[in-house]
């Protein structure tokens, strides 16, 4: 069965959209290819409003990541393995948890990741 690379990670914060797109792209060493669009050596990445957020449904609960404020949606490039794709979003996940309030993947490999 061929690997299905597309990644969303749902993301909890109140941190402007540009500011995280920014700290991301240099905590991957990403260049801009869009507004909120760039690209590594090993994905395409775009960090996104969630279209369904809710603020008020978010406000009755907070741990229902579906109504977080913003995603991120990863895909392979340049031929990388599969193993170094998920290595490194989980590296990503863990950096983004260290300063946003949560963050929860949606990917065919999910249990792989931390």
């Amino acid at each position: 069965m061929a690997f299905v690379s597309y990644c969303r990670l749902y993301i909890n914060t109140n941190l402007d959209k540009n500011w995280l797109f920014g700290r991301i792209c240099t905590y991957l060493g990403g260049i801009r290819s869009g507004i909120n669009d760039a690209e590594t050596s090993w994905c395409s990445l775009s960090v996104i409003n969630n279209g369904y957020h809710d603020a008020e449904k978010y406000s009755r609960n907070r741990t229902d990541f579906i109504y977080w404020k913003y995603c991120v949606e990863l895909e392979i490039i340049n031929n990388a393995s599969a193993d170094r794709y998920i290595n490194n979003i989980n590296k990503l996940i863990e950096y983004l948890k260290s300063f946003c309030d949560g963050v929860v993947p949606s990917c065919d490999f999910e249990e792989q990741l931390r």
